[in-house]
């Protein structure tokens, strides 16, 4: 490969967007990096009485309360059992809070696993999953062979709040 042919294909590449490519309950899914604010442990959730199943409660951030949602069911609305994958078996592992901004508003994301962070393009005419709900999807990414979803931030935090 030439020079320039390599220089062209890592331009390509950077171009792309970048996601924090995360695993909850069976979903694969990306957070777009520019929206992250920071990955942390999951800590103690306080839980929310008479709020639905996919508010998982509130954690201290440095001082700062922030709401915790478990992306799983906010994207499905289905209220499934925050122990439980969409498999049925219990979860696994350290779950992770992904902390994402979108205008002035934090909120933090549960998922079993942060994966990586890695580039992919957006292919907004692919067939999402059946009961993902569409307005929290840009659509379906690629990396490494595996297929993901690509979530828009904007349309996720906003299907929390209105």
């Amino acid at each position: 490969m030439l020079l320039s042919e390599r220089a062209e294909r890592a331009a390509r590449h950077a171009a792309l967007p970048r996601w924090v490519l995360v695993a909850d309950a069976g979903l694969r899914c990306g957070l777009p990096a520019a929206r992250a604010r920071e990955i942390v442990d999951a800590p103690h959730l306080t839980r929310l009485p008479g709020t639905e199943a996919h508010v998982r409660g509130l954690m201290n951030l440095r001082g700062r309360p922030l709401t915790v949602f478990g992306l799983a069911g906010v994207l499905q609305g289905d209220g499934q059992d925050a122990d439980t994958d969409v498999s049925g078996g219990t979860r696994t592992g350290k779950p992770q809070v992904v902390v994402v901004q979108e205008g002035d508003r934090l909120v933090g994301f549960l998922v079993d696993a942060v994966l990586a962070v890695a580039p992919a393009a957006v292919n907004a005419d692919a067939r999402l999953p059946a009961g993902v709900d569409p307005r929290s999807v840009a659509g379906m990414c690629e990396h490494d062979g595996e297929m993901f979803l690509g979530l828009d931030a904007s349309g996720l935090v906003r299907s929390l709040f209105d």
